[in-house]
């Protein structure tokens, strides 16, 4: 299941005006893909990793490669970043790092900044941001990394052996000047070796009540719940969720009231907890099937309630609503009274209805066994669970996705007909849905690679990913016309 919190709330319906679908920029000319992927938005800036057949993969911010330039007697940055995010006021993220020029130097993964000293085009406009120090013996690894309040979490190993355990910073340390090659300055701090024997591979660093709560994994119980008030002696195993060594996989943490809320993975069977960061208050919310797998989806949260798909072993997978309580938690409506409806793709939306009287909804797609996956929406209740719009008639459904509010519409790709997917326009005050194109023969299945990509909004305009024409897989936009 595609999980996604956002709640995309339009209070006011604005007229329909004319709009166009343009393609930003062919990133990688010809008619191979830009793969572009990760985006983030930092202050007035748009970020996100980008393929071409000269550079590889780069970081490009507001359309032009950030660093496509190097100056060859400093470190440089590899291949694959990944993780965009900022600290301090700079944007930062992972990539492995190459040797100076004629150096055999083991480097690894680094975290890298902007480089906002730089004078001419030729120097690099990213540089090495000495967090962690140079791995000793062997090459280091950097998992993920989190930003938290004023500290930066890292899932890393600086000694080569795979030996991934939690560190954090508070200050990107020395960074690197244009002149030095190999730095010594970082202050990157190991939060505990959760594992001696080997990696405690943390994960899903999730801020709570002045606490991180964590996933990670001593070596001898498995990946469990973990939750640090930053020191190495508060750092504690919350709860044995599963004991012996077979462990949990956790999803991500969505938080309502006092509690987090997450699915645990055991032996097969994925169900709905919640925890406070201490073991009493770390339970099972409920057992919504005795019988067997109640195959929880990942939660999302809307109007103070989470909404999932489940099963209780006689209705199959359908939707469920929680308050967070057992006796809360209740199938919401029997969407296919046949077999599963297995909703995914939540997306709320709202909009004004007159002058008076605001409508939210909570969106999703699900199929009621006659008409296939289609849109579907939900104010809460089991009455206003509706089937929205049979977008493609018949049995084949259009498998609607990546609902995301802009200027009074709302977006989102579907099959419709022979084309494959597309972009549709949905308006909720009158549910007109409509099918939009750019000015050109569109290729099939324009849309096909779109969730490969999050959709964004930014400066009002709308951007996906897509491929219309002979240019491959690139980054387009919808911009409203004035």
């Amino acid at each position: 299941m595609k999980t996604t919190s956002a709640f995309f709330a339009c209070l006011a319906f604005c007229t329909a005006s004319a709009q166009t679908l343009s393609m930003v920029k062919d990133i990688n000319p010809g008619g191979a893909s830009s793969n572009v992927r990760e985006p983030f938005i930092f202050n007035d800036r748009f970020l996100y990793v980008a393929t071409n057949a000269e550079y590889g993969a780069q970081v490009y911010s507001n359309h032009a490669c950030l660093s496509c330039y190097w100056n060859s007697t400093n470190p440089k940055m590899g291949a694959n970043p990944r993780s965009l995010t900022s600290f301090t006021d700079k944007p930062i993220f992972i990539s492995p790092a190459t040797p100076p020029q004629g150096a055999s130097v083991p480097l690894g993964d680094r975290i890298w900044c902007e480089n906002t000293t730089a004078i001419y085009q030729h120097e690099r406009n990213i540089q090495h941001a000495a967090i962690l120090p140079y791995a000793m013996n062997g090459i280091s690894t950097i998992r993920e990394i989190t930003k938290i309040g004023n500290k930066l979490w890292l899932s890393a190993d600086v000694g080569g052996g795979l030996n991934i355990e939690p560190y954090w910073t508070m200050a990107l340390g020395n960074i690197l000047p244009q002149s030095t090659s190999l730095g010594q300055g970082y202050s990157a701090l190991l939060l505990r070796d959760i594992n001696p024997n080997g990696s405690s591979e943390p994960r899903n660093f999730t801020e709570f009540n002045g606490k991180v709560i964590f996933s990670a994994t001593d070596g001898t119980k498995g990946t469990e719940l973990w939750v640090t008030d930053g020191t190495s002696t508060g750092t504690l195993q919350i709860k044995d969720i599963n004991p012996g060594s077979g462990g949990v996989s956790f999803s991500k943490f969505v938080r309502i009231g006092a509690k987090l809320y997450f699915t645990a993975r055991i032996n097969g069977n994925t169900e709905l907890w919640c925890t406070d960061a201490t073991t009493a208050g770390t339970t099972r919310v409920k057992d919504i099937n005795p019988t067997g797998n109640d195959q929880v989806g990942d939660p999302v949260v809307w109007k103070n309630a989470l909404y999932f798909s489940a099963t209780n072993g006689t209705n199959g997978v359908e939707l469920w609503r929680s308050d967070g309580t057992a006796a809360g938690t209740l199938m919401l409506k029997d969407i296919n009274a046949t077999g599963n409806s297995s909703p995914s793709d939540f997306s709320g939306y709202g909009y004004l209805f007159g002058t008076t009287a605001a409508r939210e909804y909570l969106a999703f797609a699900a199929d009621n066994g006659s008409v296939g996956k289609e849109l579907w929406r939900t104010d809460g209740t089991t009455a206003g669970t509706v089937l929205l719009k049979d977008i493609n008639p018949g049995i084949a459904g259009s498998s609607p996705r990546e609902l995301v509010a802009m200027a009074g519409y709302y977006y989102y790709s579907a099959i419709q007909g022979t084309n494959g997917r597309e972009l549709m326009q949905f308006a909720p005050i009158n549910n007109n849905h409509t099918r939009l194109a750019p000015m050109i023969a569109s290729k099939i299945n324009p849309l096909g690679m779109s969730n490969a990509w999050p959709w964004i909004v930014f400066k009002n305009e709308l951007y996906f990913y897509a491929n219309y024409d002979s240019n491959g897989g690139e980054l387009w936009k919808l911009t409203p016309r004035p």
